[in-house]
């Protein structure tokens, strides 16, 4: 009284259109049955509404990021986004994508089995070309240079820590208050969420103390030895990623949930390029540009250039917390090493200090213009001494005697 039913093996974890019934083996050696109608033994379902990932941009150029966005879906599985080639792409928590080089940024979201569901995945393509604009072309003229930077030691002085709100006085989703009262996870006035409410007031208290410089070497880690570029949230150092931009002769630092390019032009527009250990080059009079990602929105930045410290002064980041400048560089800074410094808040209401290694140089003519007035007076003196001698004429006195005379 028992009916077989011969099921087709499938290669991968999704029924083709058209198919009702299939089964797949997975790598741990499980066997998942897949099916589009009920049956009598209680299968996994496969997730009638498709997941679907798509992007504020299909095409970008190196630095530059895009929002996510994912729906559909069903079931209380756990939703996770990833980058499938970390050298073009990273993506961070809040599902922003980062481009980190050239190249095609493919992005998985997955959604995991849970309940009577299976795993449902889907992925996106986006192109990454060459700098300074979403030009939609991934070819690029020069091949970025990744820099390997040995690892930096914690500061000498740790910088001022940012309170996070404390949760067991008042525990998102419901629970009780610090003297016992239900709360229901829920500001009664604003309709606003204590964790909601604490972000605001760390990103606060953040971006007050980010409008304060941090000295090099003593409130924070210095660039030195090779780093190019140290950062730090709350303190703590994080994990970067520098590459030097041939192109941009800049650079791009890119961190798990942020993003920094910086370049230098001169007084004609022209970029400086970097020097053999991929420091940016700094001139009196010349432009430093900067744009980064990242940050908490509509949240302050401060710009320093070290070691005085002279500031470039406060900026306000997009609603995106995106942000892009070009500050002059003032006249008059002294020749050598220096150091430009980024204070501002991260989106989960870190601070976070980033400290780039620059070198202020001569400039090419400077030689010249050293030498110019010497110059000037020498020609001046031969052109004066050309035209006396022009002037004179000679003459025979009365005794034979012959003489110049002016």
């Amino acid at each position: 009284g028992v009916t077989w039913i011969e099921l087709p093996r499938l290669s991968t974890p999704e029924l083709p259109a058209g198919q009702r019934d299939g089964y797949y083996v997975n790598s741990d050696g499980t066997v998942w049955i897949l099916t589009r109608h009920l049956s009598m033994f209680g299968v996994l379902a496969e997730q009638a509404v498709p997941l679907t990932i798509t992007s504020s941009s299909s095409t970008l150029a190196i630095g530059e990021s895009a929002q996510l966005t994912i729906e559909g879906g069903e079931g209380d599985g756990v939703l996770t986004v990833e980058s499938l080639n970390p050298g073009v792409c990273t993506v961070s928590v809040s599902r922003v994508v980062t481009t980190t080089g050239p190249g095609t940024c493919s992005i998985r979201a997955t959604k995991s089995s849970a309940g009577r569901f299976l795993e449902a995945t889907t992925s996106i393509n986006l192109q990454v070309g060459s700098l300074g604009g979403s030009s939609g072309s991934a070819v690029i003229e020069e091949k970025p240079v990744v820099v390997e930077q040995p690892r930096v030691e914690a500061p000498v002085v740790e910088q001022p820590k940012v309170t996070k709100p404390k949760k067991n006085e008042t525990q998102a989703g419901g629970g009780t208050t610090s003297n016992g009262s239900e709360n229901d996870g829920e500001d009664s006035g604003s309709g606003e969420s204590s964790d909601e409410a604490g972000l605001k007031e760390r990103i606060a208290d953040a971006q007050e103390l980010a409008k304060t410089p941090f000295t090099p070497g003593v409130d924070s880690p210095m660039p030195s030895d090779g780093v190019i570029a140290v950062i730090t949230e709350n303190g703590q150092i994080v994990e970067v990623t520098v590459t030097v931009l041939p192109t941009e002769n800049g650079i791009l630092v890119v961190g798990p949930d942020f993003s920094a390019r910086i370049s230098t032009e001169d007084v004609d527009g022209s970029p400086l390029e970097v020097d053999d250990q991929g420091r940016i080059k700094l001139q009196g009079g010349t432009v430093l540009n900067v744009k980064v990602s990242g940050f908490a929105p509509n949240s302050v930045i401060t710009l320093w250039l070290f070691s005085d410290p002279a500031s470039f002064g406060e900026f306000t980041v997009d609603s995106n917390g995106e942000l892009e400048i070009s500050v002059p560089i003032p006249d008059g800074v002294a020749l050598g090493e220096h150091t430009v410094q980024m204070n501002g808040v991260s989106a989960n209401g870190e601070l976070r200090t980033m400290n780039v290694a620059v070198v202020v140089a001569e400039e090419e003519n400077a030689l010249q213009g050293n030498l110019m007035p010497t110059i000037l007076a020498a020609m001046a003196a031969i052109a004066l001494a050309s035209l006396v001698i022009a002037r004179r004429r000679r003459v025979t006195t009365g005794t034979g005697e012959v003489i110049d005379q002016p």
